[in-house]
Formats: structure tokens, C-alpha cells, sequence
């Protein structure tokens, strides 16, 4: 297994919270000239050592679609049927599944970390990574850079999948 498999959660939202501020940039692949959803993504894994393709000049589809079927080589892929029944707890600092949070029992479902992708009004998709306390890094065309966002119901009940990384220490 490469060593860039064997990342923290948190060394991933480090290397995505490096490029906050970075501008948007359609089909963008550097800090510098700008990164889309998909390059920050991208962009973050390959500054830990990862070697993904950038596919730059893609069709937007093709280029969801080729990321997607890259990451499921070294990410499990999990389905969210229900995403409007996540709720967070920000006294656990998590997001679980309605109805779970007991104490400290509950059925988390997202990690720092996670690459979650979203249903989005148009025909494209959005990917953003998970943050602590709750939030997304994402490069979203609506703010024109890389920002740090709140998921709110506008988002989660958008959630269509969540990559989570092979090899990667997950706290108990």
C-alpha cells in the first residue's frame, strides 16, 4: 500500500485547508491559477503524495466520472439514502444518523476528511471535503474561491455519496 494511503483524516482537511482563499477557477488545477471542486480535491491528495489525474479540458461530467471511478480505488464508497436524517451534534463534533445520539452512543456517518459529493441544481455534481466541526473546504463558483461552509439542510439533504479513505486512522 503507498504511504499516501496511510493519511489521518487530519492531514487531508490540512492539505485542503491550504488552499482557502484560492480563486475559483473552472477546470482549474493550482493555488495559484485557481482550482474547481474537483481540483481542490485533486490538487490536496497529490500535495500528500497521491498521483491523481487532473483530467483537465474534460467535460465537467467526465470529469466527476473519472475522478469517482479513480477514488474508488483507494476509497471506500458509501451511499447515503437518507442524508436528510443527518444531524449534527456540536458537543460530540459529529454527524450521525437522526435519532442515534445517545450520550456518547451514535451511528456517525461523516469523518473529517470524507469526500462528499452532492446532488447539485444543474446537471453537474460538487465535491466538497469534510472539516471539522461539522463543515466542508470546497471551491464553490458562487464565492469565486475555496471557502470553509457550514453544512446546512441546503447541503446535506444534497449528499449523494461520501468517499472515505482506505488506510486512514479513524479515531474511536
Amino acid at each position: 500500500m503507498p504511504d499516501w494511503l496511510k493519511l489521518a483524516p487530519e492531514q487531508i482537511v490540512s492539505s485542503a485547508r491550504t488552499y482557502l482563499g484560492a480563486p475559483y477557477h473552472p477546470d482549474g488545477r493550482s493555488r495559484e491559477g485557481g482550482v474547481d471542486c474537483g481540483g481542490l480535491f485533486v490538487c490536496a491528495l497529490n500535495d500528500l503524495g497521491a498521483d491523481l489525474p487532473a483530467y483537465t479540458g474534460a467535460n465537467l461530467n467526465d470529469v466527476f466520472d473519472l475522478t469517482c471511478s479513480r477514488l474508488r480505488e483507494f476509497c471506500f464508497e458509501l451511499s447515503v439514502p437518507h442524508a436528510a436524517k443527518l444531524v449534527y451534534s456540536p458537543s460530540l463534533s459529529v454527524w450521525a444518523l437522526a435519532g442515534t445520539i445517545e450520550g456518547n452512543s451514535f451511528e456517525r456517518v461523516l469523518w473529517p476528511g470524507d469526500a462528499v459529493v452532492f446532488r447539485s441544481r444543474t446537471m453537474f455534481q460538487h465535491i466538497g471535503v469534510m472539516d471539522t466541526a461539522g463543515g466542508m473546504i470546497h471551491a464553490f463558483a458562487g464565492t469565486g474561491s475555496v471557502v470553509r461552509t457550514p453544512l446546512d439542510p441546503r447541503w446535506v439533504n444534497r449528499i449523494v455519496k461520501i468517499y472515505r479513505y482506505r488506510g486512514a486512522e479513524w479515531p474511536q
